[in-house]
């Protein structure tokens, strides 16, 4: 853009000096012809400013910004730089896109390499339009956001039921379905639950007192401690868990780190899975591998658990 000035000055300071010389007059027609291109361009940038707008478009798999101008002023070239935050992976990226103004409406396509595993907010963080001839810019102030989650792929070796983790899922709630506690028959309970050895030896009817809630509730921790590869596999390997619970009509409680914050939900179905998953990709992941007791593990490495 310098040298494009320095060109144009150039070139009028040579016709001046030509036409003081020469005296021809088709000289200062055509320095006024110069003077008046540059002023309408200058001027058509000016007045189309100020009626520019941006919208993000997402399309399934594509992100877009489509410019939208509304002027009869025609200006040349727009430069938007573009900053991309990823929440869960705490990382921004920026990119730089030039296009020129051609009609009223263009779609410029995002690159799609930077959005990885995460919640990402996608904002404008400069604009510069610059007119026809390339000789005037103006940086304009602008503030467009769009909120975008990139959630996992989840690979057919992951949606294929697991035999070895199915059996274990089945004997866990087998052995907590056995757990109870005794106590003495009230007036309402059932009599399959009269437990009739005790009842004996104890010359009063007891009752087994099941802990239903306690006893289908898991509890399960996500190693998200490792790199964006390693975090998708995990959460893919959950949903194979989640997938499992609902067949066993079970339900867990997951807990994972986030920059070193113990954050906690409830699932139990492929619903609440998606919520969850929602969540975890919104906040940073864990800094560090801290870990929680529990009975069920997952990491990048498979389900551990159940024993």
């Amino acid at each position: 853009m310098l040298a494009r000035r320095l060109f144009v000055l150039l070139l009028t300071f040579l016709l001046i000096i030509v036409f003081l010389i020469t005296r021809a007059y088709y000289l200062l027609l055509l320095i006024v012809l110069l003077f008046s291109m540059m002023l309408i361009s200058l001027f058509s940038m000016l007045m189309m400013h100020h009626k520019i707008t941006f919208q993000f478009v997402k399309q399934e798999k594509n992100a877009t910004l489509v410019f939208i101008g509304k002027g009869i002023f025609p200006i040349g070239r727009m430069k938007v730089d573009i900053v991309i935050h990823n929440l869960f992976l705490d990382t921004s990226f920026s990119q730089s896109k030039q296009f020129l103004v051609s009609g009223d409406r263009v779609v410029i396509p995002l690159d799609e390499s930077n959005f990885k595993l995460g919640k990402s907010v996608i904002s404008i963080k400069s604009c510069r339009i610059i007119d026809m001839l390339g000789l005037f810019s103006k940086k304009i102030k602008y503030q467009e956001t769009m909120q975008d989650i990139c959630y996992p792929y989840i690979d057919e070796v992951y949606r294929r039921l697991n035999s070895q983790i199915n059996e274990k899922l089945q004997y866990y709630n087998y052995q907590k379905k056995d757990d109870y506690d005794l106590r003495e028959y009230r007036e309402g309970d059932s009599i399959k639950d009269i437990h009739y050895k005790v009842s004996y030896r104890q010359s009063k009817l007891m009752i087994k007192d099941k802990h239903k809630d306690s006893s289908m509730t898991m509890k399960l921790f996500l190693d998200l401690s490792k790199d964006e590869e390693s975090c998708r596999q995990v959460l893919s390997y959950l949903y194979q868990f989640v997938y499992h619970l609902t067949l066993q009509k079970s339900k867990c409680q997951i807990q994972w780190y986030s920059k070193n914050k113990l954050m906690e939900e409830k699932i139990s179905d492929l619903k609440e899975y998606e919520n969850v998953l929602t969540t975890i990709l919104s906040n940073p992941k864990a800094l560090e591998g801290n870990s929680v007791h529990s009975e069920w593990v997952i990491t990048d490495l498979g389900i551990e658990g159940g024993e």
